[in-house]
C-alpha cells in the first residue's frame, strides 16, 4: 500500500503467489521473478505438507536477498538525491513539543479502548501506530490546538488501520460506500467509527474543505481495494500508459485531505489557498516517495509509484527517483510564491508543515532514513 503515512501493511499473498500491482522492468523482475519461484516451487512441492507456506517464504527469501544486494549498488544514488531534496527544500529541523505528543498518544489511546471492538492481542502494535499518528499530526500541524491535532492523529490511525484492513478483510472496503449510500452499518465495526469520525470533520472545517477531506478518505478506501484486487494485480502495462502509476498512486495518497487540513479550520479564506491545494497534494505525495524509496529498497519492495513509474517509462529507478525529487521541490516553490503573492496567512502554515511532515519522515525509525544520512 502506498499511504503517505502508514506503510504498515505487508505484501500479500494472492493464490498462494506473491504478486506486484503491475509486472515493471525493475531490477529485479528483470533478474529473476521470485512470483514465477513462488509459483513452481509450490507445483513441484505441492504434495507436501505447509508447501504453500514454504513456497510463499522461498519467494520471499530471494527477493529480499535480491533487493540488498542490488540496494548496497544504489544506496549511493539515493542517499545523494535525498541530501540534495533537503537541500533544495531549505529543510530545517523544527523544534517539536513532546508533551503535546504525549497528549495526543494518550487521548488517542483512550479513544479507541471505548471502542471495545480492538483485540487485546495487539496493544503493542496499537499503541505503536498512535505514536505513528500523533507524531504526523505534532509535527505536521503545530498551528492547530490541541482539539484540531487529535482530529488529525485520529484520521491518520484509521488510514493505518484500513491500509492493513484491504490484506486482512478486502470486502469490506469494497463495499464500504455502497454500504454508505444505503446507510448499512459497514462490515467491519472499526469502519463504523470512521464514517462517525468523517462526519465529525465538520466541526473543524468549513464544509467544502471537509468535502475535500472526506472524499480523499473514500478515495483511499477504494484505492486500497484496487491494488489488492486480482484483476489489477494482472495487469501488464503499455508503453503509453504512463498515466496508471500516478492515478493508482493519488488514489492512496490521502493528499488532498492533509493539504486542506494545513489552513484556517473554520471560517477561513479558501480563495487566499484553494488555488495551491493541487501543488500542495503533488508535494504531499511525491516528498514521501522520495523518503520512503530508502527502506522499500531495503525490503525489496517494487510495489511503489518510483518502480511504477520505472516501468512505464523504462527508466531505472533511481532516475525516477530524481526526476520525483525535482518535481516535489518544483511544487514546493509554486505553492510558497503563489502564497506570498497573494499574502496569505497560510503562507506560515503552509511553511511550517514543510518542515514538520519531512522531518515526520526522519525522525520515525520505520523511513530508516537515519542509516542512509548518517
Amino acid at each position: 500500500m502506498r499511504s503517505n503515512i502508514s506503510g504498515y501493511a505487508s505484501v500479500t499473498d494472492c493464490g498462494g503467489c506473491k504478486r506486484q500491482v503491475f509486472n515493471s522492468s525493475c531490477y529485479i523482475t528483470s533478474l529473476v521473478d521470485p512470483n514465477s519461484l513462488n509459483s513452481e516451487v509450490h507445483m513441484s512441492m505441492s504434495y507436501l505438507p505447509f508447501a504453500h507456506r514454504f513456497a510463499s517464504l522461498a519467494a520471499q527469501t530471494v527477493k529480499r536477498m535480491l533487493g540488498n544486494t542490488l540496494h548496497r549498488n544504489t544506496e549511493p544514488s539515493i542517499s545523494e538525491t535525498t541530501r540534495s531534496f533537503l537541500q533544495r527544500i531549505r529543510y530545517i529541523p523544527p523544534q517539536t513539543n513532546e508533551s503535546r505528543r504525549k497528549e495526543l498518544v494518550s487521548a488517542l489511546q483512550e479513544t479507541l479502548l471505548s471502542w471495545r471492538v480492538l483485540p487485546a492481542a495487539n496493544s503493542s502494535s496499537i499503541y505503536s501506530i498512535c505514536q505513528h499518528s500523533a507524531a504526523m499530526a505534532e509535527l505536521s500541524y503545530p498551528h492547530h490546538d490541541f482539539d484540531t491535532q487529535l482530529q488529525i492523529a485520529k484520521f491518520t490511525w484509521f488510514l493505518i488501520y484500513v491500509d492493513d484492513l484491504s490484506s486482512n478483510m478486502p470486502s469490506a472496503l469494497e463495499d464500504f460506500q455502497l454500504k454508505l449510500l444505503r446507510h448499512e452499518a459497514p462490515e467491519d465495526p472499526v469502519l463504523q467509527h470512521f464514517t462517525g469520525h468523517l462526519m465529525d470533520m465538520y466541526r473543524f472545517w468549513d464544509r467544502l474543505p471537509a468535502n475535500c477531506i472526506t472524499s480523499a478518505a473514500l478515495e483511499f478506501i477504494t484505492g486500497c481495494a484496487l491494488e489488492i484486487h486480482t484483476e489489477i494485480r494482472k495487469i501488464e502495462l503499455a508503453l503509453s500508459s504512463t498515466s496508471w502509476p500516478y492515478f493508482l498512486r493519488a488514489r492512496t495518497g490521502v493528499a488532498p485531505a492533509y493539504a486542506v487540513m494545513i489552513f484556517r479550520t473554520l471560517s477561513g479564506n479558501m480563495s487566499r489557498y484553494m488555488q495551491v491545494i493541487a501543488d500542495v497534494c503533488l508535494f504531499i505525495d511525491l516528498t514521501n516517495d522520495v523518503l520512503s524509496f530508502h527502506k522499500e529498497e531495503v525490503a525489496g519492495e517494487t510495489r511503489n509509484y518510483i518502480h511504477n513509474r520505472a516501468g512505464v517509462s523504462r527508466k531505472l529507478p533511481t532516475n525516477v527517483l530524481a526526476e520525483v525529487a525535482e518535481e516535489a521541490v518544483a511544487a514546493q516553490n509554486r505553492v510558497t510564491a503563489a502564497l506570498r503573492a497573494c499574502r496569505s496567512e497560510g503562507i506560515h502554515a503552509w511553511e511550517t508543515f514543510v518542515q514538520g511532515y519531512v522531518a515526520f519522515h526522519l525522525t520515525q525509525d520505520r523511513y530508516r532514513l537515519n542509516e542512509l544520512l548518517s
